[in-house]
């Protein structure tokens, strides 16, 4: 491939993964119970409402999950891959991107809660303005995670590793699940 097809495929696939966090914010925060009226919320959802909007009259919520807004991310997963496919000029069969872009929308998930964990703890560590609207938002990606490990293993001491066994087990299971499927992503496309 030419280099303006390497810098083609890593504009594209960054243009689309950018629309996956966004969308995926709004799932996460929404199904976490965040505060509607904190100022990255109200950006979140004013910039996803056109496209969830209308999809919600017809797939309604599940719960506090917004599966309308799941379906968007696994739509722009599916797009990504097929743009950048097609930026070298192959081809992929749906069964294959369909399956690669459900492994793509559980990695960007637990890549999301990783990176929210690895800030949190350092949130604890040092003084922080409360004030901020990034950081209850960040507390609060991670607490559906939190919670049951805390239940599990309570703090020890005043010493809570509830945040290392999270870290550990995001990392479990992106080996045990995002790895298998885009292993038969791969799979489906050798037998096309």
């Amino acid at each position: 491939m030419s280099y303006l097809g390497n810098a083609g495929q890593l504009v594209v696939s960054a243009i689309f993964t950018l629309a996956m966090v966004v969308f995926l914010l709004r799932v996460m925060l929404q199904a976490s119970g965040a505060n509607f009226y904190n100022p990255i919320c109200q950006l979140l959802h004013k910039a996803t409402q056109p496209v969830i909007g209308p999809l919600r009259r017809v797939i309604p919520p599940l719960g506090r999950v917004e599966l309308a807004g799941v379906l968007v991310v696994w739509l722009i997963a599916v797009l990504k891959i097929y743009a950048t496919v097609a930026l070298v000029g192959a081809t992929l069969p749906f069964a294959a991107a369909a399956v690669a872009a459900l492994a793509d929308v559980i990695s960007m998930l637990l890549w999301i809660w990783f990176w929210t964990l690895l800030i949190g703890v350092i949130l604890s560590w040092v003084p922080v303005d409360n004030r901020n609207p990034a950081v209850p938002l960040i507390y609060q990606i991670t607490e559906p995670l939190l919670a049951p490990i805390r239940r599990l293993v309570p703090p020890m001491g005043g010493l809570d590793l509830s945040a290392m066994l999270a870290l550990l087990l995001v990392q479990v299971l992106r080996i045990l699940i995002v790895q298998p499927l885009f292993d038969l992503a791969a799979r489906l496309l050798g037998g096309a």
